[in-house]
């Protein structure tokens, strides 16, 4: 059992991004054995999608930040796993890949990749599934990825999709501009506040990167309500939820 690919299928419906339904459920906290039922009918279970998604594992496949999401919070103190074709993977294959993913290359300004790996991180702190060289180096990239972050952010607090091209080390590819819309600085900078609640304390910047993020958003929000377009939908969701983050963290 799988979701549709509305790509392949050329489909309106469907997952708009691999693996994106089993890692919400997972982040949700829904146990793999919650039913679900087809169309038909017939009765199965969380687990099914899980099964699925790992019988047809990809190393390469075209995104790999949900999936990743999905395992660290479905299979570890299992630290594997095989896939249909008999090739086995470990999560280090899988934090490996994700640091070397050209954050250009992947959707939201690579906040994806960054979410993912954070998720990694904060699951192995628990159930350790890294092994300790891989562990250090997750450590070094998040810490460079946040200092970009913090060294990119406007001064009004936005972010911009192409904010990881103000590292010096970038290639000629890396720096060819993004957008700058705003939409697209919404996108950006809901997408990166939201990894950037998800980093362990330890790795965090400064609380006045955090404040200068939420202003900008609600001000940003303020102008987009009600929503015009479809478009406006995927940011907006972000933004909302990185800003409802914050606010409950200063609640507490």
């Amino acid at each position: 059992m799988r979701y549709r690919d509305p790509a392949i299928q050329k489909i309106v419906n469907g997952e708009n991004h691999r693996d994106i339904c089993i890692a919400a459920f997972a982040e949700l906290g829904l146990p793999l054995s919650t039913p679900m039922t087809l169309a038909d009918g017939t009765k199965y279970s969380q687990a099914e999608l899980l099964r699925d998604s790992v019988e047809n594992f990809d190393i390469k496949q075209r995104e790999l930040a949900w999936t990743a999401i999905a395992y660290a919070l479905y299979l570890p103190p299992q630290r594997g796993w095989t896939n249909r074709y008999r090739e086995s993977f470990i999560f280090d294959d899988m934090a490996n890949e994700l640091m070397r993913t050209p954050l250009h290359k992947a959707s939201c300004g690579g906040a994806h990749l960054l979410y993912a790996l954070t998720v990694l991180w904060r699951v192995d702190v628990s159930a350790a599934c890294l092994s300790a060289p891989v562990r250090e180096s997750l450590m070094q990239h998040l810490q460079r990825q946040t200092a970009l972050a913090v060294k990119s952010q406007a001064k009004e607090g936005y972010w911009t999709l192409d904010w990881h091209t103000a590292d010096q080390g970038e290639s000629e590819a890396r720096r060819i501009s993004s957008p700058d819309t705003p939409s697209t600085r919404l996108l950006a900078t809901g997408h990166l506040l939201e990894w950037l609640e998800m980093l362990p304390m330890e790795l965090q910047p400064a609380p006045s990167v955090y404040r200068r993020a939420a202003r900008w958003l609600c001000a940003a929000l303020g102008e987009r309500f009600p929503l015009k377009s479809p478009d406006d939908f995927c940011p907006c969701v972000h933004a909302v939820c990185s800003v409802r983050t914050l606010l409950g963290e200063i609640g507490e």
